[in-house]
């Protein structure tokens, strides 16, 4: 049985969501992030990967990047570049190019159902990056990164999912310079954000994809910090 919930997020402004919008933070070197923010000046890579913008004698650890990254972060929420959702809710995430989707139900999942095995791994986790990823939570006191998860197909979520698609206007709508169409969803629903809840409560297993050092990170914070 799966524990996915809806969450209250902090999300970039609509009319800015294109510029913040960036790749994860470990397909870049330092180097490609640095170049990418400055052609994207409000990327999120900022804070995502703060090193680019310091000199390479700085270690990508040290103490005063991750200060940075907090500090950018509690600017552009001050400065009203992320806006925070008063409610918890389930966003709907689709992704477009050359005529494939592929459509993601964005959620919090459960501490619980990472150490009980319900989401199951299949790669180990390196020392640095694990530590990397804890120091980055601690700081901004935020979950930054997604983990891509994925599960068997269910029925009541495809149709929960569908139904709310065709019946709610985008958040979000924008190409990145990929090529890729980005589209999102607020879940408004009620009844539509009880069958996603308990059509994953319906499932056995969930897998990561992608994101283990995220997972684990998220994991090791919610054990210290509960609730």
């Amino acid at each position: 049985m799966a524990d996915v919930k809806p969450f209250a997020c902090c999300r970039p402004r609509p009319d800015l969501a294109a510029e913040v919008a960036a790749l994860p933070y470990d397909v870049f070197n330092r180097h490609e992030a640095g170049a990418e923010v400055d052609r994207h000046p409000l990327s999120f890579l900022r804070i995502d990967k703060t090193a680019a913008l310091f000199p390479d004698s700085v270690s990508e650890y040290d103490a005063q990047v991750y200060a940075r990254a907090a500090e950018l972060f509690g600017d552009d929420k001050a400065e009203g570049v992320y806006v925070a959702e008063e409610d918890p809710c389930y966003f709907l995430y689709r992704l477009t190019k050359d005529g494939h989707a592929q459509v993601g139900v964005v959620a919090c999942i459960a501490v619980d159902d990472y150490s009980s095995g319900v989401l199951k791994r299949h790669e180990n986790t390196r020392h640095f990056k694990l530590e990397d990823r804890i120091r980055h939570i601690e700081v901004l006191s935020a979950q930054t990164g997604p983990v891509l998860v994925t599960y068997r197909a269910q029925a009541k979520i495809d149709a929960a999912v569908s139904r709310s698609v065709a019946n709610t206007t985008p958040l979000y709508d924008f190409v990145s310079p990929d090529g890729v169409s980005h589209t999102v969803w607020r879940v408004d629903d009620p009844q539509v954000t009880e069958d996603i809840r308990a059509g994953f409560e319906a499932l056995d297993a969930l897998y990561i994809a992608d994101g283990h050092h995220r997972a684990a990170a998220a994991c090791t914070i919610g054990s210290q910090k509960p609730g």
